[in-house]
């Protein structure tokens, strides 16, 4: 169970243990009391066991008042020790179900690390192929005007660092690579095309390609990874929760290097 849907679960049981707290010394109240503890023991055998026991003790610490007085006090303090039990059941088992999924998340990085660890320049690029449609020798010569050998397989290596990365849950690094890639790209088209832009950064790059008409359809298609790039190379701008990057739009980002490419 994920950790949205027990949450969910037990306040509506806790909402519903509250307004039984306020009718308990009305008749008929014992049937919905007996309906609602049966609901919570029930999904706590499934999720928490333990919790049954607690309201057990409850149950054989109280009963023989309950006897005497099933509309009285002792009905009111049942209740309301339960509903205290179902409580801090919530919690516990709230952070319980986040560790566990923590535990499976990481997990899955590790297998999806490992699986990529073990793959070749050439393997990688075979799955590149597969999720993008972009073969290495079509990618090469697409940046034909890159004539350096070093920095041609600086590119390579980097594209195939940020698609493992994407690939493996670790969206952040991903996108900054990604984002890198492309910059270096721009700055390298400019050049092949005797084109000084105003600056020497992301933005200035695709600012000249603009003025000058390069690049349109890739450039348009730029702007979520260009915002998300800018976020997050610097870590002072990334002061809010709200900026976070998912692993779609780091594939996204790996994606957007062979967008502008696919155009030079």
């Amino acid at each position: 169970m994920t950790p949205e849907y027990i949450q969910e679960r037990l306040n509506k049981l806790i909402a519903d243990g509250e307004v039984l707290l306020k009718q308990y010394n009305q008749k008929g109240n014992i049937d919905k009391h007996d309906l609602w503890i049966t609901e919570v023991r029930n999904f706590f055998s499934v999720i928490g066991p333990e919790y049954n026991k607690k309201l057990n003790d409850i149950a054989d610490k109280l009963k023989d008042y309950l006897i005497e007085e099933p509309y009285g006090r002792a009905a009111y303090n049942y209740i309301q020790q339960q509903i205290e039990v179902t409580r801090l059941a919530k919690d516990a088992l709230i952070k319980n179900a986040k560790e566990s999924d923590l535990k499976k998340d990481k997990k899955g990085r590790q297998q999806m690390t490992q699986f990529f660890s073990n793959l070749k320049a050439n393997e990688i690029w075979l799955q590149i192929e597969k999720e993008y449609d972009v073969s290495k020798r079509s990618f090469a010569r697409k940046i034909n005007f890159v004539s350096d050998g070093f920095k041609r397989k600086i590119i390579f290596r980097d594209i195939e660092q940020s698609y493992i990365l994407a690939a493996s849950g670790f969206p952040k690094p991903a996108v900054i690579l990604a984002g890198s890639v492309i910059e270096e790209l721009l700055r390298l088209f400019l050049k092949h095309k005797n084109i000084i832009p105003t600056n020497n950064n992301f933005d200035s790059y695709i600012k000249a390609c603009e003025q000058n008409g390069l690049l349109k359809l890739a450039i348009n298609r730029l702007t979520d990874s260009v915002r998300y790039f800018r976020n997050v190379v610097h870590l002072e701008k990334e002061n809010s929760p709200r900026i976070s990057i998912s692993k779609a739009t780091a594939k996204g980002a790996v994606a957007s290097i062979f967008t502008i490419t696919n155009d030079f």
